[in-house]
């Protein structure tokens, strides 16, 4: 028989390759979709990632900034008034409570020193205005303790700044 060569038909050897091949390109066309859907999902995970990744430094630079403004807002008001209220102080200590888990050590006992420097200037600022230090030496002495204190405070302002600028500083 023409076109036979063994028994089988050329035909019918053309069907099975074709078959074969069939089979075989519906599994690599799967196999390469599969790893196309794989490369698009570890994409979209990595961009997720980068996305809540950038939100936690947003939410760290916003609770670190908010402690910040508190502390310049003690040292602004030591600036305009030349003394600070014992309430000024407190409100500063509520508002700075959570620097230790948000900065390292040296903001810490930055804030610690600002605190107790405002309360000695509170103690000092009512002792002053009370009237009841008579003139002399010791009234003296607690105008030179309150006028150190507020220079203490004008030079806090540039190297608070210095000091915080590691932290309140974004990066990629």
């Amino acid at each position: 028989m023409l076109g036979t060569r063994n028994g089988h038909s050329v035909l019918g050897v053309a069907k099975a390759v074709l078959t074969l091949n069939n089979c075989n390109f519906l599994a690599v066309t799967q196999a390469v979709l599969a790893l196309v859907i794989a490369i698009v999902a570890a994409y979209i995970a990595w961009q997720q990632y980068r996305i809540n990744r950038r939100r936690l430094q947003f939410d760290l630079y916003e609770k670190r900034a908010a402690i910040y403004r508190a502390y310049s807002r003690l040292v602004a008001t030591v600036h305009a008034r030349a003394g600070v209220d014992m309430r000024d102080v407190v409100e500063f200590a509520a508002n700075t409570e959570e620097a230790k888990f948000l900065y390292g050590p040296e903001i810490v006992d930055l804030l610690r020193e600002t605190w107790n420097k405002g309360v000695d200037l509170a103690f000092n600022s009512e002792e002053l205005a009370g009237g009841t230090i008579p003139a002399g030496p010791e009234y003296s002495k607690h105008v030179q303790e309150k006028s150190e204190l507020v220079n203490w405070f004008r030079e806090r302002r540039n190297s608070g700044d210095a000091a915080f600028k590691e932290y309140l500083t974004i990066s990629e």
